[in-house]
């Protein structure tokens, strides 16, 4: 009996021991972190570019700004309008002169000058002289020079058809189908051209948006850049005569009211037909633009009109 009634208490002492331990385990305090909980910040919608107000007004007939850094365009008036080219056509002669000659290829002028026309824009070459290509297009782009244009179409083309004796005219025509081939090549499908130089006739036009097309395709050939951002160069032709070729970019010019130290290239024209017209390359590490204007009234509202938009573009 006696045994029986110490199984009991000892069960009951056991029994009543889990309990405790039970209720001690469950009275424990939770952990409070020592570290607030993250709160996530709410993403702000992206936002929009800022849009550029209308262009300003400008008296040129033809227009554009074209955006290099973004690939856009900023402004287009009438660029799909048939224009004259002006001397702008000798940015794509000197690009076929330099896909078929080398710079230190040396050339002697000769008898193509007889196919200029009256008052054309000259570098003063004569039939005799003896310079390097690279010199020739010095002449043609800084100068502005006809004559570099035609002595330079005459050598691509014999160059092209292995035909040394072919004559100025037949060469020229050549030069002519290879202009057109490459304008259509490089995307100028609204151009069309029948002189090396830009002389106005009505069967040669461009647009606006093809003179874009040939500033880009130019800027591709470091030559090219680097002579449309001369201002001024000393020349000495391999046959011995020198002369000095200025850029008629007033742009270029530190002593012009219109210098702009950001305008890197590219080509000024002028004809009746075209007006005054120039494109420009402006650079200045944060803009990469190209602007055109053609058909503008003067020499100096070519500057004044390209000002204004640069500066519109720039806001």
């Amino acid at each position: 009996m006696k045994n029986s009634i110490r199984l009991i208490c000892t069960l009951l002492i056991i029994s009543l021991s889990l309990t405790a331990c039970s209720f001690l385990q469950t009275a424990q305090p939770t952990t409070v972190p020592t570290e607030p909980p993250t709160i996530m910040e709410p993403t702000p919608p992206p936002t929009e570019p800022p849009t550029l107000p209308p262009a300003p007004p400008i008296d040129a007939t033809a227009s554009i700004v074209y955006d290099l850094k973004n690939h856009k365009y900023l402004h287009q008036q009438a660029s799909q309008t048939q224009i004259a080219p002006a001397s702008i056509s000798k940015l794509l002669t000197a690009c076929l002169a330099l896909d078929y000659l080398n710079t230190d290829d040396a050339i002697t002028v000769g008898s193509e000058l007889n196919l200029l026309q009256p008052n054309s824009s000259v570098c003063l070459l004569a039939p005799g002289h003896r310079l390097r290509v690279l010199d020739l297009l010095y002449g043609l782009l800084l100068q502005s020079g006809n004559d570099a244009a035609y002595t330079l179409a005459v050598n691509v083309a014999r160059k092209d058809t292995a035909d040394t004796t072919m004559s100025d005219e037949a060469a020229v025509d050549h030069f002519i189908t290879m202009m057109n081939a490459f304008a259509q090549d490089i995307g100028m499908v609204n151009s069309h051209f029948v002189s090396p130089d830009g002389y106005d006739t009505p069967e040669q036009y461009v647009t606006a948006d093809d003179v874009l097309m040939l500033a880009m395709k130019a800027k591709q050939y470091p030559v090219i850049n680097m002579i449309t951002a001369t201002q001024k160069k000393d020349m000495t032709f391999l046959s011995g005569e020198t002369i000095t070729w200025t850029s008629t970019n007033l742009f270029l010019d530190p002593a012009s009211i219109y210098h702009n130290p950001y305008v890197v290239g590219m080509k000024t024209g002028t004809t009746e037909n075209a007006g005054t017209c120039l494109l420009t390359n402006y650079n200045d590490g944060d803009y990469d633009l190209i602007i055109f204007v053609a058909g503008c009234k003067t020499d100096e509202s070519r500057y004044v009109e390209t000002s204004t938009l640069i500066a519109w573009a720039m806001q």
